[in-house]
């Protein structure tokens, strides 16, 4: 079955020493909490060196935290695992992070080097999307793609793109009947 996932926040992370790329994305729009947000649609990914998708595994529901001002709890964005082992994680001045393997999302190691996993941040960049705009963005499209479509069979209307049919109908019903369908739009 497929299912259109609309994601609200995409955060991508390149390590300076390395130049690899992990991404993390969310459903939920990034809120300042001291707790995990996010839900079972999330992912964290691999891009460079190598393409991989991690999908949460049920194990927990840690999938995103961001944090700041906090002084009780690591301040930065980060996807899956605990506070302070995060799958990935960058600090809220966006020049350092961690990488480690997380059971919430059962990913590999995607940046730094070591046990420790940290590493410097090169750059990084946040997305966020608005539902409601692509919602409407992706109404108008189709509007757009159905009026195309009934333009190029003949006409504006499907009444007009089946003139010749209709006809043959009145000739086939001896000419005489009313067809209903007459002056609507």
């Amino acid at each position: 079955e497929f299912r259109r996932v609309v994601f609200r926040s995409l955060v991508l992370v390149q390590d300076s020493a390395e130049g690899a790329i992990a991404a993390g994305c969310t459903v939920a729009p990034l809120a300042k909490r001291a707790a995990f947000f996010g839900g079972y649609q999330s992912l964290l990914m691999s891009l460079r060196p190598k393409a991989q998708v991690f999908k949460p595994t049920g194990a927990n529901t840690n999938c995103c935290w961001f944090a700041e001002g906090f002084e009780s709890v690591p301040n930065g964005i980060a996807f899956g695992g605990q506070v302070g082992h995060f799958g990935l994680f960058v600090s809220d001045t966006m020049d350092s992070g961690h990488s480690r393997m997380s059971a919430t999302f059962n990913n590999a190691q995607l940046l730094g080097e070591g046990l420790a996993g940290t590493f410097n941040v090169g750059v990084v960049e946040t997305w966020s999307v608005d539902a409601l705009a692509l919602q409407e963005f992706n109404d108008a499209v189709a509007r757009a793609a159905r009026k195309a479509a009934a333009e190029a069979a003949g006409g504006g209307s499907v009444l007009d793109a089946r003139a010749q049919d209709r006809k043959f109908m009145q000739i086939a019903h001896s000419g005489d009947r009313f067809s209903a369908s007459d002056g609507v739009r």
